[in-house]
């Protein structure tokens, strides 16, 4: 490799040689010049223009902070009112409907019951594995205070499999 490069610089060195020492001294003005504007345009440039970027991205996640720090006493106030709403028919239905998936129950059916002073569910599940309506029933016991205040099982198969239709209620 260095052999390469020893070849590559003789030619240049004889042609320097050559010239008037007014040229030489032109030669090395040139090139002085193309190594600043090389490190110019190569380093000094793309380095400038990456801290811009990354400043104005600085700038934009301090906005955006801000912007969440001023929505903070709203979001507060959104979740201080869906924890009064918690015994809404709309959220148990919302929570039984989730926590069912979770299970692997398939819902055919999901009414509300009662009135607001005592919201209930009617579900309505077909085909579906009793064992596995037994742990979400225990789950929702445990978790979110959900009773059953009624059941009915219709058309039982040897596989453990039934269509069942359950009212449920939210405890105090």
């Amino acid at each position: 490799m260095l052999n390469k490069m020893t070849a590559l610089i003789k030619p240049v060195e004889h042609f320097y040689q050559a010239q008037s020492s007014r040229d030489q001294r032109m030669l090395l003005l040139l090139l002085v010049s193309l190594t600043l504007a090389l490190i110019w345009f190569v380093i000094i440039t793309p380095l400038n223009n990456q801290r811009a970027l990354q400043q104005s991205q600085a700038n934009q996640a301090e906005q955006q902070y801000q912007w969440l720090l001023s929505q903070a006493p709203a979001l507060q106030a959104l979740q201080q009112i869906n924890a009064d709403k918690g015994d809404s028919p709309q959220n148990l239905s919302s929570l039984i409907s989730n926590s069912s998936r979770e299970f692997g129950l398939g819902i055919t059916r999901l009414e509300t019951t009662g009135g607001s002073n005592d919201p209930g569910v009617r579900v309505t599940l077909n085909n579906a594995e009793f064992n596995q309506v037994v742990l979400w029933l225990g789950e929702l016991s445990l978790q979110y205070g959900i009773r059953v205040a009624q059941v009915q099982a219709t058309n039982p198969n040897s596989q453990g499999r039934a269509d069942i239709v359950l009212n449920l209620v939210r405890t105090d």
